[in-house]
C-alpha cells in the first residue's frame, strides 16, 4: 500500500482500502475481480481492480477499494458486514460501485448495500447459480466458485429492480452476453456494447474511453450513455480486437503488430486466425501472402513474453495453434 492509503475495514477475507482523502462528492468503490487460483495465504490479497494510474488521473472522485481473499463472489454474510461498515464511512457521498467479471458481480450485488446512485460492471456475471450457468453453458466460472458462496444474492431476490447502472459486454460473448441480458432485466442497467473483445472488455475499453472521462461526468452530473455508445462508435478503430476481427480494418492490425504489440492481450491474436481463415482471400496483407501473416503473428506471438496470466495463456496457446494450422495448410 501507498502512503496515502488508509485501511478503513479488515476483517476475515475481506478488506477496505481507502486511497488518498475522502475530499470529493462522488466515491468510486471498486470491487476486486476473480482469481484463477487459491492464494498462497489465507489472507493474501490481490492488488486492487482500481489501479494506480486511474487513481492519479486527475478525475474529481474518492476511491475505495473493496478487496477479497476469496473466490466469494461478494455472497457471503461477511461481505454484508464490510459493505455495511464501508457505507458508515463513506456516508454523504455520491457512491459509484465499478468492477469487472467477478468484481461486476460484487459492484451490481452490493449497490444496494452501499446506496449507490450508479453501478459500472464489465462483462459481470448476473447469478452464480449453477442452473444458470449450466443453461448457458458458462463452464469457466462455474469451477472458480468458492464454497464461501452462500448465495445472497440481492439481484436475483429482486431487491436492486431500482439500482441504475452501465454494464459494458462483448455481444458476441455468449455467456457474458446472457449475463448481461439477466443483469439488465433485474436492475434499471443499461447494456453498452463493446464487439469483439471478449471478456476483457475494460482492458479494450479504456483504450478509447479513459474511466477518467467517465468518472468527471458522474462528477459533473453530465453522465450519458447515449453520448458513451455514440462515443465508443466513433472510437472503435483503435481497438486492437476490433481491427483483427473486421477485414476491412485487417492490414491496420498487422501494423500494430509491426509497431507496438508489447501491451496487446491474446484476444486480438485469435480474432485475427478467425480473420484469416475465413476472408484470407480478400484481404490487404501489405505484400505479404496469407501464410506469411499467420507466420508473423506467430513470431509476435512468441516475442510478446510471458506476462500474460493463466487464463491468457490458454487463449494465446489456442490463437497460436489456430495460425499454425493455416500457415501448414497445403494450396488448394
Amino acid at each position: 500500500m501507498s502512503d496515502s492509503d488508509r485501511i478503513l475495514y479488515d476483517q476475515g477475507h475481506y478488506r477496505i482500502v481507502q486511497h488518498g482523502p475522502l475530499d470529493h462528492a462522488v466515491t468510486i468503490v471498486g470491487f476486486q475481480n476473480l482469481r484463477p487460483e487459491p492464494p498462497v495465504l489465507e489472507r493474501e490479497f490481490p492488488k486492487p481492480f482500481l489501479t494506480p494510474t486511474l487513481r492519479s488521473s486527475g478525475a474529481p472522485v474518492n476511491y475505495v477499494s473493496f478487496l477479497v481473499s476469496r473466490n466469494t463472489w461478494y455472497c457471503d454474510a461477511a461481505a454484508e458486514v464490510a459493505a455495511q461498515a464501508l457505507r458508515a464511512q463513506i456516508a454523504g457521498t455520491r457512491v459509484v460501485t465499478y468492477g469487472s467479471s467477478m468484481g461486476g458481480f460484487g459492484a451490481i450485488n452490493m449497490s444496494g448495500v452501499l446506496d449507490a446512485e450508479l453501478f459500472i460492471a464489465f462483462a459481470p456475471q448476473a447469478t452464480t447459480a449453477r442452473p444458470f450457468i449450466k443453461a448457458i453453458r458458462d463452464g469457466q466460472f462455474g469451477t472458480y466458485l468458492d464454497p464461501y458462496v452462500q448465495h445472497d444474492e440481492h439481484m436475483m431476490a429482486g431487491e436492486l429492480m431500482d439500482r441504475e447502472g452501465v454494464i459494458f459486454v462483448d455481444p458476441s460473448h455468449t455467456a457474458d452476453a446472457a449475463h448481461a441480458s439477466l443483469a439488465a432485466s433485474m436492475t434499471r442497467a443499461r447494456i453498452v456494447n463493446v464487439p469483439h473483445v471478449g471478456h476483457g472488455v475494460v482492458r479494450s475499453l479504456t483504450r478509447i474511453l479513459p474511466m477518467r472521462e467517465v468518472f468527471q461526468d458522474i462528477a459533473d452530473r453530465t453522465f450519458d450513455v447515449v453520448r458513451l455508445r455514440r462515443t465508443i462508435l466513433e472510437r472503435r478503430t483503435r481497438i486492437p480486437e476490433y481491427l483483427a476481427a473486421r477485414p476491412e480494418h485487417f492490414a491496420a492490425f498487422l501494423d500494430i503488430c509491426r509497431k507496438d504489440a508489447a501491451d496487446l492481450s491474446p484476444k486480438p491474436f485469435l480474432n485475427a486466425a478467425l480473420t484469416l481463415g475465413l476472408y484470407r482471400h480478400r484481404l490487404e496483407l501489405g505484400g505479404l501472402t496469407w501464410r506469411e501473416a499467420a507466420d508473423f503473428l506467430i513470431r509476435v506471438i512468441d516475442d510478446r513474453g510471458t506476462s500474460w496470466n493463466e487464463a491468457e495463456v490458454i487463449m494465446k496457446d489456442k490463437a497460436r495453434a489456430q495460425l499454425a494450422d493455416l500457415r501448414d495448410q497445403r494450396p488448394a
